[in-house]
């Protein structure tokens, strides 16, 4: 929000296009009416790969030093991996942010129906999509015809594939009971 106060009022009003792991409320620092767009995952999916993710980019060792002597099985039931994060992300609630002591997440506000509610009212009310990730390539068409792209301009390349990750199916049966509960409010979001 800072750095958006410090353009000058016709720069602030140029933008056509903020994407990324933008949260939910960002839509407030723009003068001109906004939408959102977003892409939920299957939440165990989305364990498994956040978790592999951390453990191949070099950089995150400096954040999660501990990181590198987890299992996954100690990942899941760590602080670090944050349960119902989509629901955090699309309520647009800053309390069930995590708070950070410099390396490493402190305990968040826990998440409740209450907040799984406000997601859901935020999608229905501020975004033009909302899709599960395996509806990609739908969501593309639609947007392609809402916005009246040419399809020559519609290119999509997979970044941040996990190259050392198992299939789910791989994880032994405890772990993904572990991630059902931790992720229960994510679960009935994505469904």
């Amino acid at each position: 929000k800072e750095c958006h106060d410090r353009l000058p009022r016709d720069q602030r009003r140029s933008f056509a296009l903020l994407n990324g792991h933008v949260p939910f409320g960002v839509h407030a620092i723009f003068e001109q009416s906004s939408k959102y767009i977003t892409l939920v995952r299957e939440p165990a999916d989305r364990a498994v790969s956040n978790f592999y993710y951390l453990l191949e980019t070099p950089a995150e060792p400096l954040f999660y030093p501990h990181l590198k002597d987890m299992t996954f099985r100690d990942y899941v039931a760590s602080d670090l991996c944050l349960d119902n994060s989509q629901v955090r992300a699309l309520s647009g609630c800053t309390e069930l942010g995590p708070q950070w002591d410099g390396s490493r997440p402190l305990r968040a506000a826990p998440v409740g129906p209450e907040h799984l509610e406000a997601a859901k009212r935020n999608i229905e009310r501020h975004f033009l999509a909302a899709a599960p990730l395996e509806c990609f390539t739908d969501l593309l068409v639609l947007l392609r015809l809402i916005f009246d792209w040419p399809l020559k301009a519609i290119k999509f390349t997979r970044r941040n594939v996990t190259k050392t990750r198992p299939p789910l199916l791989q994880i032994p049966i405890e772990v993904r009971l572990m991630i059902s509960e931790k992720f229960r409010l994510d679960r009935e979001l994505y469904d």
